[in-house]
């Protein structure tokens, strides 16, 4: 195989609807007994969901995504703590807390020996590294 790391990923938590007397949420132990909304189990592996599942014990978390379309799946979510997505918050979301760090999720792009013999696969992956460093910033949250 082929490998080619194009980039990181910064993934956030958002809230819909914290009530106004909760604490400010500082660890993701502040998590604890909460709903999270987050992705179905295909993606539990991820290590941004188990950093979330080891740090707050007691949070009970379903999938309420699938991923999109966003909007359509939001409102619902709106009556829960918190949304764990990749990129800016939905209409209405505020990203919290602020000063909790998810780690970054690396992106690779991967192609057989003999895919990446052809032209088209190398211009492929070119393309998609060049459209990763332009969007850098966004990718990590960056505004």
């Amino acid at each position: 195989l082929v490998a080619r790391k194009v980039g990181q990923l910064a993934w956030r938590l958002y809230a819909a609807a914290l009530p106004e007397r909760a604490a400010p949420l500082r660890s993701p132990g502040d998590l604890a007994n909460h709903q999270v909304a987050g992705f179905d189990a295909a993606l539990s592996r991820m290590l941004q969901l188990r950093w979330l599942r080891n740090g707050a014990p007691g949070a009970s978390s379903f999938a309420a995504t699938r991923p999109w379309p966003w909007r359509a799946r939001w409102s619902p979510i709106r009556a829960w703590r918190c949304c764990l997505r990749a990129g800016q918050p939905p209409p209405g979301a505020a990203a919290r807390p602020p000063e909790v760090e998810l780690p970054l999720e690396d992106v690779w792009l991967v192609a057989s020996r003999e895919a990446w013999k052809v032209p088209r696969v190398r211009a492929l992956m070119g393309f998609l590294a060049e459209r990763f460093e332009e969007s850098r910033s966004l990718m990590l949250g960056v505004r």
